[in-house]
């Protein structure tokens, strides 16, 4: 027979889901494309954890359940032409809305894992993100 603290216990260990608002987007249009990654994940931009959201409004909100805690990192872009590609100019500077969780900083390339990483306590986590053009 289980005891509530026995109960209690469990609950909390079970992995948390991590929600993700996104503001700032061009309303009605294509799909964003959201990546919650780890560490080892982060560098390469394929992350296990993905999801394709068609937009509709200016919203949108992804969630990934059974997150286990830990330190992680969200990637979205807006693909908004829906070829499935993050499109840049000749010079690789994104022309398709973009978002990074933490406050990335940017030298020649992608912020670092550090700069955009957060912890996901046991509960889970919520964040909204604006879309950046």
């Amino acid at each position: 027979m289980f005891s509530l603290a026995a109960a209690v216990l469990m609950f909390a260990s079970q992995p948390g889901a991590v929600t993700v608002q996104f503001t700032g987007l061009t309303p009605d249009k294509g799909k964003i494309a959201v990546q919650l990654c780890e560490a080892s994940e982060f560098a390469s931009f394929t992350c296990r954890r993905r999801q394709m959201i068609t937009v509709r409004g200016s919203t949108v909100t992804a969630v990934f359940e059974g997150i286990p805690a830990g330190r992680y990192a969200v990637t979205a872009y807006q693909d908004e032409n829906n070829d499935g590609r993050f499109a840049r100019n000749l010079m690789g500077v994104p022309t398709e809305p973009w978002a990074f969780s933490g406050k990335p900083e940017f030298m020649m390339g992608p912020p670092s894992f550090d700069s955009v990483a957060f912890e996901v306590p046991v509960a889970g986590k919520s964040l909204t993100l604006k879309m950046q053009k």
